[in-house]
């Protein structure tokens, strides 16, 4: 069975399949070939991303033409969580230059967001944005500032480790 087909058969919510899966194929020279040539396909890309983000975080590297076509592509993410997935893979996965102008778009979508995660994550996405590329700095404070006072509990969390990173980085 192909990716493909093992992507279809997820239920959409195991996490536990999608590790299974990844513990199967990660040792496999295609298997990163295979996982973007899905990423354009509505219903496989909330576990292409989850994929994607989990073989981040368990040491896998995106050469520079992976990691462009990852972010170039970020607007054809149609799925909150293939979207939240990306937002989570900014710290992990440097944000080409010429792209940082479109993920601060994409990120600022993200912040107006109606799921919750995808809107703290959008402003970490800011914020990751602005550590990389200085340009991004300034206004960042009257964002978060701002969305303190109108965001509920659960993103004010994030807004306030983004603020503690702001002071202790930046200044």
């Amino acid at each position: 069975m192909n990716l493909k087909e093992q992507l279809s058969n997820w239920d959409g919510k195991s996490t536990d399949y999608l590790g299974n899966l990844y513990d199967l194929i990660k040792s496999d020279s295609i298997f990163v070939d295979q996982l973007f040539d899905v990423l354009a396909e509505e219903n496989l890309q909330t576990a292409a991303t989850w994929l994607v983000k989990h073989a981040l975080e368990n040491g896998a590297l995106l050469d520079q033409s992976r990691t462009y076509e990852f972010y170039n592509n970020a607007d054809a993410l149609a799925t909150w969580q293939a979207r939240l997935h990306l937002l989570q893979i900014m710290p992990m996965l440097r944000v080409p230059e010429e792209l940082r102008y479109k993920l601060a778009k994409f990120c600022r979508f993200a912040t107006e967001d109606e799921n919750k995660f995808v809107r703290a994550w959008g402003y970490n996405g800011l914020y990751e944005l602005a550590n990389l590329y200085h340009e991004f700095r300034d206004g960042l404070d009257v964002v978060i500032n701002s969305a303190m006072e109108t965001e509920p509990a659960s993103i004010k969390a994030r807004l306030r480790n983004i603020k503690k990173n702001i002071n202790a980085n930046w200044q």
